[in-house]
């Protein structure tokens, strides 16, 4: 059985390993460079109207491009917005000058909110996470934001496809698994796409 304090241990390592690959800025351009080439070709394959994907805090798989870069592809990019009890709701990307400072201090489009269930049109979620187990187990900032969400969407019939997107190095066997950890469909990181086994 995993314990809180074995997830928290576990969710401490994985921040300061990813701070300490943020302090390479040139390495970290370049990892990001390779994500996006990657996340394009998922996108060519499938040529989505719409997706829904994150704002990467400093440090994230992404860099402060991803949004961007995904709208000039997708007419539609839906964005988190961070509500009391955990819950998420989503927003249409508008533009950089449409953003503000999000609840959690991530980044936040202005403008109509919607519930989970508008994802159901979406054919790809592109979600952040600090480490995924081999079998797409992923571990997130510790609020269950994204679990939550990822539930409600497989509650009904084609949900759709849920891709992390990692750093190099961040696909490990001791990500502590519980219940009612949900797993993605694919991992993409600068090194291309992980299916999970």
């Amino acid at each position: 059985m995993v314990t809180a304090e074995e997830k928290h241990r576990r969710r401490s390592q994985y921040r300061t390993e990813r701070a300490a690959l943020a302090h390479d800025d040139e390495h970290l351009r370049h990892l990001n460079a390779q994500l996006l080439t990657h996340i394009r070709q998922v996108l060519d394959a499938t040529s989505p109207t719409s997706i829904a994907a994150y704002c990467p805090l400093p440090g994230e798989p992404g860099g402060p491009d991803l949004v961007e870069n995904l709208h000039r592809t997708v007419p539609t990019v839906w964005l988190p917005i961070s509500l009391p009890g955990g819950v998420l709701n989503w927003t249409a990307y508008q533009g950089a000058d449409a953003m503000r400072p999000g609840a959690l201090g991530i980044s936040e489009p202005a403008g109509p909110r919607e519930p989970t269930r508008r994802l159901l049109d979406c054919p790809l979620i592109l979600i952040p996470a600090l480490a995924c187990h081999p079998s797409g187990v992923r571990m997130g900032q510790g609020a269950g934001y994204y679990d939550r969400a990822l539930a409600e969407l497989r509650r009904h019939p084609n949900p759709p496809k849920v891709i992390a997107l990692l750093h190099p190095g961040e696909i490990r066997e001791d990500v502590p698994i519980e219940p009612h950890d949900q797993p993605v469909d694919l991992i993409l990181t600068a090194e291309g796409p992980v299916s999970p086994r």
